[in-house]
């Protein structure tokens, strides 16, 4: 069987790749919204959007590293490998950069 080809017609593993390429967009976009409307504001609010657009980074990266792993798996075993730690931390880090954000605005 060949890795080159995809390996369900359904694309559930594409499509959800898809859906993490958007998420990541959604984070640089909000980054740079961040940095253009809190800049007067100061360097914490600089601080947190370059944080936002550094998780945009790692969104984008962890994606698709994982989607090439599970890709892999998937051809090897005819299994998927289950939920990915990588996934689990990248969401708990974009819930706490939130917290900062929202602990931010609310602070001032």
């Amino acid at each position: 069987m060949s890795e080159d080809r995809v390996y369900d017609d359904g694309l559930a593993l594409e499509r959800t790749a898809l859906a993490w390429q958007r998420t990541a967009l959604a984070f640089a976009v909000a980054a740079v919204a961040a940095a253009q409307l809190f800049l007067p504001a100061g360097l914490p609010a600089v601080v947190l959007a370059f944080a936002g657009a550094a998780c945009a980074i790692a969104t984008l990266m962890v994606a698709t590293m994982r989607y090439r792993a599970v890709h892999r798996h998937l051809h090897r075993t005819g299994r998927h490998p289950g939920p990915g730690v990588a996934v689990a931390g990248l969401t708990a880090s974009v819930v706490l950069l939130g917290v900062a954000c929202l602990a931010y605005a609310l602070g001032r």
